[in-house]
């Protein structure tokens, strides 16, 4: 039923639409003026194109001539193919290998090819498309061919491309709407092979198929195959659906009968709803019993909690109260309370409490100190380890040294000295590489000989060996000459008997042959038998169009009637819809009596208001992104003015830690630079001072002398008065130093800290200018959210107010368009009456019965089938006649060969004796080379021999020597190492003692810090003691209180005592009470159930339905019926205008470019003739031919033409097609135009192409490319001359067979070139 109705919505189109819609892709309106031209091609391994960038052929097409020329075989019909494979995918004719360069001559195993063009489209946009393929060779030898992704890249705006993958679009489609070209026309006009290029002048047939490709035949019979395919299953659905009108109306009458058992169950109903109202307040009162219950068990439920946790909670307490030991107080809670009070208060209690403070701070202080001194001693420590180690590595260190110089004096025979030692070791090193490289080259000397002497016997041995392959070879293909001979020698031998059985053969068939040709005086009857057939076919037919048109007539009075009935009614239903929106359509059309169809007009109406409405929706989104965006450009302004304000306040406040403002950083880093320089300075003076009394110290203590004059003293007290001022001055100096120290570490410690903020004094001038520049870019974005929310606000009543008005076209639309449907089904009614009424009127019936029409038919129909057997019977005679014709010439022919065998035996006898003798003499010269042969290898591998043991002495011999060398050069390193390590370790000896001195002070100072803590310790226990008394107390209080709670709950669980009935008891009764509630809703629900049950289960229920959607389907079938014969009739129609319509317009464009273009007087205008091949068949076909008007008559072009008119005829028609079927796109490639032509009709078609060319480029809004590819260097220059273009191009093939194209200003540079 669907199916139906959407075919009505689908049909309801108006027919003469049809040919507009059928005709929409043979020819579209240029609107822009634009047309695709073709740019450049650029070829990579296909055919003799070699692989690779290196070898990719490049073309540039030129408007209006491009000129490729080449001699024959050089790949120029290549590029056709190739321009044929990129715009469509298809691969020439042959096998996918032939089309891929060879993978043999590119030496490959793989080999990858591609084609690649660009174009500009019909829209002006430039286009790239690419196509890959590609031949592989796998392991096992297997070649696999594959066509790769393609690609379409579209230039939509300058620099902007868009990519199009064979994976998501058709290729083929797309390119060919760029191109604004049909298949047909791209396959038979623009790119033509050079076999096909006079196609127009070929014989009928395949003009015909052609002709049809490019009118889209095809298209318009399979659309008419469809419609009538559908015809035939709505007529079928049609009778189906009469057939059920009558048992439904059958069921009809049974409803009728069964309305009084309809009466009675109703009655029942009504009781069982009385019963269900007295089931409902027993019901009700059992509910509220159930509630009563509920609330009964929930109260008891929660007094039982509430009682347990009560008692919980006074038995932790109870047990509290055992655990405390403290005595029970005499007195209350309150006289307990005071006299803790009384305590706290007291001036003895609060100078204790201020000793337990400061005991605690002088118990931490010392905790410090404890501290920091085990902090130092864990210092020196490690300090005192460190120290050791090192001694230890220096002591170990001088000991391996030792060790080292005894091992090299004793096994290099040194001398005992160790300042010497390493000069030795390095003259040993030297004196050993002298030697080893005297002994490689008298080594190598020796080789090179023994390798020349068994090179020379080896080239000896080879040719032995290959003579002796070439006398192998020979003998064996005597031997097979000799075999060939003899088993030819026996065929001859057994010729002759061979020879006497065929001749039988022969004579036998030759009889045979006769008896046949007797019978064929039977093949005169064929035709007689051909000619009844075919009168008896016309007879049938006539018979069955005559039963037809008497059917027809009965048919027709009945649909009079019923059409009759249904415009009466569609009349009402049209006055009804009319009254229902007279409003809606006078407020929108301005008259309440429109005229019809209504349906376009207020689409029209509905889809600008749509569209208006989609631009308010397109501005109010805008408007929506960009308050949306101007908010958040706010935000984010905002967001970094606060980040860049936290980030300048943490700046300063880092500043401000080390001084008072950012500007005063950089003169107090100066400052401290000055002071930290001159107290280094002065920190050195001093160190120098200290280091040289101490040298005196040592001088005095050492020779008793003074240290400047050296003029020694004559007793011990003059000495130690000089030392003891040496100790005061160097004890004075020391303090000094140790006093600058400080002061170098206090002035680095404050020009660290100024260096750490001086970035920061950076950051903070560039924040607040950037603090600036964002305040104010603040204050904009303000201003801009302003303006567009009032942008905004206004875009918004605008889209309220059109979605308003469509609100209401869209509330009439499917009423409007009911109202077209009726308005059509009434007017189309009006005419099929007078349409039925008319071919009553013009049918002529034969007086003659369908029953005896049928009779006729039958008879003639036997008739028929006679005539077909008797006519299959003489063809399979005649078919046996012709094996036998073909089996008597093959045995003619096997007589013929055996008698040439026998003519041959004697010189095939001679042959046998000379291969023989030959032979024989191949074995002796085979013999003599075996023997020379052993004597060769024997010399060979005793020189071989001899050069390995030369080879191994050299070995060993070397081996051994840089053995020693090595020894030699190990040892030197490790002596440098050892010495290396201890110039890097210095003497700890002195540090180790001062560290373990500081170290005993450290220790020391920890035992007194340890009794001082012991002291206050006891001091702490001390006034813990004293307070006792009020711990006592304290405890004595938790104890009372404790009681107080338990007494309180004891009371609290006397409340909470349940005296009503048990808990089990309460929810028996709750389960008994919901057992028969449940009971009762169970039992309503059950006689529901049933009555619904019993309600639902009559069998005509939806029968009003069911008859109405019968009747409905009906009336929508017979107008699907009606509706697809129109259409079946429009489409034929259209065929017909549609060609004829192009006819013309070919014809048109023909006739004027013969005119500018044929300069003789033979031939005044050419045309292409089309004839239906039927007028009462099915499908529509037409016969095609070129005819040639010759003084005014009329004649068949083909074949009485000359091979030039014939070509000029065949291009001009290909353009012809091309200007009518394909207005954007005129280009032409011409391959090979001039074959087959003499020099003087090579020069006329010259001068007629450039005629075509200049009369195609008179017209500047069109413009014109010409492609021509040919090998006749006459007519390339007739042609250069003629039209001028910017170069030439030449093909020809390298010295590796690969193809290349050159770009030439003139045709002399091109030949030049090549040759």
């Amino acid at each position: 039923m669907k199916r139906q109705v959407k075919g009505i919505l689908r049909l309801s189109i108006c027919p003469a639409k049809l040919v507009e819609i059928v005709g929409l892709s043979s020819k579209e309106i240029d609107v822009s003026g634009r047309m695709s031209l073709l740019d450049t091609i650029e070829l990579q391994g296909i055919r003799s194109v070699g692989v690779g960038p290196q070898n990719a052929n490049v073309i540039e097409f030129l408007s209006p001539l491009t000129i490729i020329c080449g001699p024959n075989g050089a790949g120029k019909t290549t590029i056709i193919e190739a321009l044929k494979y990129v715009t469509t995918g298809e691969l020439p004719k042959g096998s996918f290998q032939t089309f891929i360069h060879d993978m043999r001559l590119a030496d490959r195993s793989r080999v990858d090819a591609s084609v690649k063009l660009k174009f500009r489209d019909i829209r002006g946009r430039s286009c790239v498309v690419t196509r890959r393929i590609m031949q592989s060779k796998g392991a096992k030898g297997k070649i696999t061919n594959k066509s790769e992704e393609s690609t379409i890249a579209i230039e939509k705006e300058s620099g902007e491309w868009k990519s199009l993958s064979s994976k998501v679009v058709d290729c083929k489609k797309e390119i060919l709407n760029l191109l604004g070209l049909p298949t047909a026309i791209l396959e038979y006009v623009v790119f033509c092979h050079q076999e096909e290029s006079s196609w127009p002048l070929d014989e009928p047939k395949k003009l015909k198929e052609r002709f049809d490709e490019i009118f889209q035949v095809t298209g318009y019979v399979k659309a008419v195959e469809v419609l009538r395919k559908e015809f035939k299953e709505n007529q079928q659905e049609l009778r189906i659906t009469e057939g059920r009108l009558p048992l439904l109306i059958r069921q009809q009458e049974e409803k009728i009968e069964l309305h009084n058992e309809y009466i009675i169950l109703k009655e029942q109903v009504a009781k069982n709803e009385e019963e269900i109202l007295l089931n409902q307040s027993v019901l009700k009162e059992n509910t509220a019993k159930k509630n009563l219950k509920v609330a009964e068990l929930d109260k008891a439920e929660m007094l039982r909690r509430k009682h347990d946790m009560m008692k919980a909670e006074k038995q932790i307490l109870v047990d509290q109260v055992e655990c405390c030991s403290a005595l029970d107080y005499e007195g209350g809670i309150e006289n307990l309370k005071r006299e803790i009070e009384s305590i706290t208060h007291s001036d003895e209690f609060e100078h204790m409490e201020r000793n337990r403070k400061r005991i605690n701070a002088e118990i931490d202080e010392l905790n410090e100190k404890i501290k920091e001194y085990v902090a130092k001693k864990k210092e020196i420590d490690k300090a005192i380890v460190h120290l050791k180690s090192i001694q230890m590595m220096r002591d170990k260190m001088t000991a391996e040294r030792k060790q080292c110089l005894q091992t090299c004096w004793s096994r290099f025979n040194l001398r005992n000295e160790q300042m010497e030692t390493p000069k030795q070791l390095y003259h040993l090193i030297e004196k050993r590489k002298e030697d080893i490289s005297n002994f490689k080259n008298e080594m190598e000397e020796k080789q090179t000989n023994c390798q020349k002497e068994i090179d020379s016997i080896s080239g000896v041995l080879a040719q032995l060996t290959a003579k002796i392959e070439l006398k192998n070879e020979e003998r064996k293909r005597l031997d097979e000459d000799i075999t060939v001979i003899k088993c030819n020698l026996m065929e001859a031998s057994t010729s002759s008997q061979k020879l006497d059985r065929l001749q039988d053969e022969i004579l036998e068939q030759e009889k045979e042959l006769e008896v046949m040709r007797e019978n064929e005086a039977l093949g005169n009857t064929v035709e007689n038998l051909r000619n009844e057939r075919n009168s008896i076919t016309n007879k049938i037919e006539l018979l069955k169009k005559e039963y037809c048109v008497r059917e027809n007539v009965e048919e027709i009075e009945n649909k009079i009637k019923q059409r009759s009935g249904e415009l009466a009614k569609f009349e009402k239903e049209l006055c009804a819809l009319k009254n229902k929106h007279q409003i809606a359509l006078l407020e929108i059309f301005s008259t309440d009596e429109p005229e019809f169809p209504l349906s376009e007009r207020l689409i029209i109406y509905a889809r600008n208001t749509q569209n208006n409405l989609s631009t308010a929706e397109d501005e109010f989104k805008i408007r929506e992104k960009e308050v949306s965006r101007a908010q958040f450009a706010l935000s984010q302004v905002g967001r970094e003015l606060d980040q860049l304000s936290d980030r300048i306040a943490s700046c300063r406040r880092k500043i401000t830690k080390v001084v008072t403002h950012e500007d005063e950083v950089e003169p107090r880093l100066n400052e401290i630079r000055t002071l930290l320089r001159k107290s280094q300075q002065d920190s050195g003076r001093i160190n120098g001072c200290v280091f040289l009394y101490e040298q005196w110290e040592e001088i005095v203590n050492m020779k008793k002398c003074c240290p400047l004059c050296e003029q020694s003293y004559s007793g011990i007290e003059n000495s130690n008065v000089l030392k003891e001022k040496i100790r005061q001055r160097k004890e004075g100096f020391n303090q000094d130093a140790e006093k600058l120290i400080r002061k170098v570490k206090d002035y680095e410690a404050m020009q660290n800290e100024l260096l750490e903020i001086v970035p920061y004094v950076g950051m903070l001038k560039q924040s607040n200018s950037e603090k600036e520049g964002l305040q104010e870019n603040f204050k904009k974005a303000e201003e801009k959210l302003r303006d567009v929310e009032v942008e905004f606000a206004k875009s918004k009543s605008e889209r309220d107010i059109i979605l308003q008005k469509l609100n209401v076209i869209l509330s009439v639309q499917i009423d409007i368009s009911l109202m077209d449907n009726i308005w059509k089904s009434l007017s189309d009614a009006k005419h099929d009456i007078k349409l039925l009424k008319t071919e009553i009127d013009a049918s002529e019936c034969t007086k003659q019965s369908l029953d005896d029409m049928r009779i006729e038919i039958r008879e003639n129909e036997k008739r028929f089938t006679e005539l077909i057997n008797r006519i299959d019977m003489i063809q399979a005679a005649a078919s046996e006649r012709s094996k036998l014709v073909e089996k008597l010439n093959a045995s003619k022919e096997l007589r013929t060969a055996l008698c040439e065998k026998i003519v041959q035996f004697d010189s095939i006898k001679k042959s046998l004796e000379i291969k023989e003798k030959e032979l024989e003499k191949n074995k002796q010269n085979l013999q003599k080379l075996k023997e020379q042969k052993p004597v060769v290898e024997a010399e060979l591998q005793m020189k071989k021999e001899q050069r390995f043991i030369i080879q191994n002495e050299t070995k060993n011999k070397e081996a051994e020597l840089l053995c020693l060398l090595r020894d030699a050069e190990d040892a030197a390193k490790e002596l440098e190492m050892i010495d290396k390590k201890l110039q890097d370790a210095v003497d700890s000896t002195d540090d180790l003692k001062d560290r373990e001195k500081d170290l005993l002070k450290i220790d020391t100072e920890i035992g007194a810090s340890n009794a001082k803590m012991r002291h206050l310790t006891g001091q702490i226990d001390c006034l813990n003691s004293k307070q006792e008394r009020k711990h006592r107390l304290d405890d004595q209080l938790r104890k009372l209180e404790l009681q107080e709670r338990i007494k309180s709950l004891d009371k609290s669980l006397e409340e909470t005592e349940w005296y009503g009935k048990a808990i089990p008891e309460l929810r028996e009764e709750l389960s008994s009470l919901s057992n028969q509630v449940n009971d009762l809703q169970l039992m309503i629900e059950n006689k529901r159930a049933t009555m619904e049950k019993f309600l639902a289960s009559s069998e005509y229920a939806e029968f009003k339905a069911e008859f109405k959607k019968e009747v409905v389907k009906k009336c929508v079938i017979k107008r699907v019926i009606e509706d697809l014969a129109n259409y079946i009739r429009a489409v034929d129609e259209s065929v017909v205008k549609f060609h004829a319509q192009k006819m013309e317009e070919i014809n048109e464009v023909l006739s004027s470019l013969w005119e500018q273009v044929y300069h003789g007087n033979d031939i005044e205008t050419i045309q292409i003739k089309s004839e239906s091949a039927g007028e009462n068949e099915k499908k529509k076909s037409y016969n095609y031919r070129v005819v040639m008007y010759v003084g005014g008559t009329e004649i068949d072009m083909p074949g009485r033409c000359s091979a030039g008119q014939k070509m000029l005829a065949s291009i001009l028609i290909r353009i012809a097609l091309s200007d009518v079927f394909c207005d954007k796109c005129s280009i032409i490639a011409l391959d090979e135009p001039t074959a087959n032509l003499d020099v003087l009709k090579v020069k006329n078609l010259g001068d007629m192409l450039a005629d075509i060319i200049s009369a195609r480029c008179a017209n500047n809004a069109k413009m014109f490319q010409l492609i021509i590819i040919t090998h006749d260097n006459r007519f390339v220059e007739h042609l250069r001359q003629l039209c001028r273009p910017e170069w030439v191009y030449s093909v020809s093939k390298d010295d590796a067979g690969l193809s290349r194209v050159k770009r030439h200003r003139n045709l002399e540079d091109a030949t030049m070139r090549e040759g």
